[in-house]
């Protein structure tokens, strides 16, 4: 199982990281948690399905990072994130896997 990283800023402007720590965020003087979801090996529409539930379960603006591969999640997630009002700020690959971080605004 995977241990989701977050960051803190100290107030000397360092940046620390520790296991399930909350994130600091500037604009909006705020914290947020990454939740990580593990879609990998499901074919659509598992991994949005499972993403659907896993969002309503996290806080408003905490984030939801779901790895799947299925090739198809790289239109259904920005298709999801547009349809229920969430912000879709990354999509990255690495080794075949995708990489999506939704932030929760809805």
């Amino acid at each position: 199982m995977r241990h989701p990283v977050v960051a803190f800023v100290s107030p000397t402007l360092h940046v620390h990281h520790r296991p399930m720590t909350p994130v600091f965020r500037w604009d909006s003087i705020s914290f947020m948690i990454d939740h990580p979801l593990d879609t990998k090996g499901l074919q659509c529409p598992l991994p949005v399905l499972r993403a659907r539930k896993a969002i309503r379960a996290i806080a408003v603006g905490d984030t939801l990072t779901v790895e799947a591969t299925d090739p198809g999640a790289r239109k259904d997630f920005p298709a999801f994130c547009e349809a229920t009002g969430n912000r879709l700020l990354s999509v990255g690959e690495e080794g075949g896997i995708l990489r999506f971080v939704i932030e929760r605004t809805a």
